[in-house]
């Protein structure tokens, strides 16, 4: 008789015991993961990560260098740039001959050579605009 009365706070005991490792993983967890971000927080606080970041992420480009956009090139691997800012390479640049050849061909623009039927005519328009 006095095992069975042991045996429901015993059960308590063990589960609780299981509830609070999980919970202590947990905190562990999240621990690393601010840890991981206060790191990433401090490497935005340095200018020349985030000229990087912005030159792979968004395009951007300094005064006076030229920036090339190529229609239907893969995405990169990795959206992180090296160290230093990424130079634009003779590979990654289509001469203007073939982005002329490519404007003249249609391709990358969305379709064969043949322009699209506009849906909305300017007659539409001024009747939408007209009181």
């Amino acid at each position: 008789m006095a095992a069975a009365s042991l045996l429901g706070p015993v059960r308590a005991y063990a589960e609780q015991r299981s509830e609070l490792s999980a919970l202590q993983d947990d905190i562990s967890a999240r621990q690393e993961r601010v840890a991981a971000l206060q790191a990433e927080s401090a490497r935005w606080d340095d200018p020349a990560y985030a000229a990087a970041q912005a030159r792979a992420r968004l395009g951007y480009v300094l005064p006076g260098e030229t920036g090339y956009t190529v229609l239907g090139a893969p995405a990169p691997a990795s959206a992180a740039p090296s160290a230093g800012a990424a130079a634009p390479t003779a590979t990654a640049t289509p001469g203007p001959t073939s982005l002329l050849d490519r404007v003249r061909s249609g391709v990358g623009l969305g379709g064969g050579g043949a322009a699209p039927t506009p849906s909305v005519t300017p007659a539409d328009i001024a009747t939408s605009v007209a009181p």
